[in-house]
């Protein structure tokens, strides 16, 4: 080969004198040449990493998790907008959560707008708003059991930007897998749910920052900034661009498919009951996790006020409810199912993507590889 850089070069002379041959060996270099390297990008599912980066972007919809356990789901979404009214002292917070049946409650201040529901606890106190989705005429009558591809937070300012004063800290936090949603639901046959607990109580068994005690526990709007994750923005800064939220995928309960509605088929127990029954059915439908949490508090707004929206949008996939009369069913876009590198790759793409953004800095996860 004589173009190698790495062969054997062979002279052959012949002395003048004794005509003998002489043979000249030449080793080649201890350090062969290389061949160029070449940075080979990882394969991506790219609605997959759309939706993991930038869950409002269209691109987004139908998105499945292309991971060892897939198989052929139904893909839907849910999306709902409300608005966020200050309370009397001008503050605002929010906790939305990874749930397809409670999506975020409205601590201080209140919620305006449809599918709101006051927040009534198991003690069977009115705390706040929440944002539901009804389990049995929505979630359940389309997907008996169902997983959660991604979701994401949006924020943006609607008041007058003659009185933008105020300022919102979010934060993501990564909150205990398996955490009951603390609202009034059932569990089998009953609705009787750890009675005692109080919001406080359950705040510190999620982990959410508060302060004051029992049912008069808040979201602690001045320990957000000492979460790992948070970012600040003013009024003035909502109402020019907007903020988008978008959590992160934190343990593997993000995967696993669940039951979409309450069930008296399971192993979940409810406590408490006075006449000392044991009602036994399937909670999976009130736990969250998998992903971050997110958290708002704001202050310094006008009060009693409309001061910004709250806009939530959940990636679903799961096995679609059929009746003995199904009638039109909707099709699944035809996507892999099992794509273990491209699963990785899309994991690895959002994990360095951005937690928070803003409409004109959000192009920078627009673009992405092509499987």
């Amino acid at each position: 080969m004589p173009n190698s850089k790495n062969s054997v070069k062979v002279t052959i002379k012949k002395k003048a004198k004794s005509g003998r041959m002489k043979v000249a060996v030449k080793q080649p270099n201890s350090s062969p040449a290389r061949s160029p390297s070449y940075s080979v990008p990882k394969p991506i599912d790219t609605a997959y990493a759309k939706a993991l980066c930038s869950p409002f972007d269209p691109a987004a919809y139908g998105a499945r998790v292309p991971d060892l356990y897939s198989a052929p789901t139904q893909t839907c979404h849910i999306r709902k907008l409300v608005t966020l009214v200050s309370d009397g002292t001008g503050t605002i917070s929010v906790l939305a959560i990874p749930s397809l049946y409670a999506h975020a409650f409205a601590d201080q201040g209140t919620f305006s707008g449809s599918d709101v529901s006051s927040w009534i606890s198991w003690t069977g106190n009115v705390r706040a708003n929440c944002l539901l989705t009804t389990q049995f005429t929505d979630t359940k009558a389309k997907l008996s059991n169902a997983r959660i591809v991604s979701y994401g937070v949006r924020l943006r300012n609607i008041a007058s930007m003659t009185n933008v004063s105020g300022r919102v800290t979010p934060a993501t936090l990564p909150l205990k897998d398996d955490i009951i949603v603390n609202v009034a639901s059932a569990v089998g046959g009953t609705t009787a749910l750890n009675t005692a607990i109080t919001k406080e109580q359950w705040m510190a068994a999620a982990g959410v920052p508060y302060s004051g005690t029992g049912d008069s526990a808040v979201i602690n709007g001045s320990l957000l900034p000492n979460l790992p994750k948070n970012h600040s923005v003013s009024s003035l800064e909502l109402a020019e661009r907007g903020l988008d939220v978008v959590p992160k995928v934190v343990t593997p309960y993000a995967f696993g498919l669940r039951n979409t509605g309450n069930s008296v088929v399971g192993n979940d127990v409810s406590p408490g009951v006075a006449t000392g029954a044991i009602f036994a059915g399937d909670d999976d439908y009130l736990k969250f996790g998998g992903f971050e949490s997110v958290l708002f508090h704001g202050s310094g707004f006008p009060i009693n006020t409309s001061v910004m929206t709250l806009e939530v949008v959940y990636h679903v996939e799961g096995t679609p409810t059929m009746g003995a009369n199904a009638g039109l069913v909707a099709d699944t876009h035809n996507r892999t199912s099992v794509n273990i590198s491209a699963f990785y790759g899309a994991l690895d793409f959002a994990a360095k993507a951005a937690s928070f953004a803003m409409p004109v800095i959000s192009a920078a996860v627009k673009t992405l590889p092509v499987m």
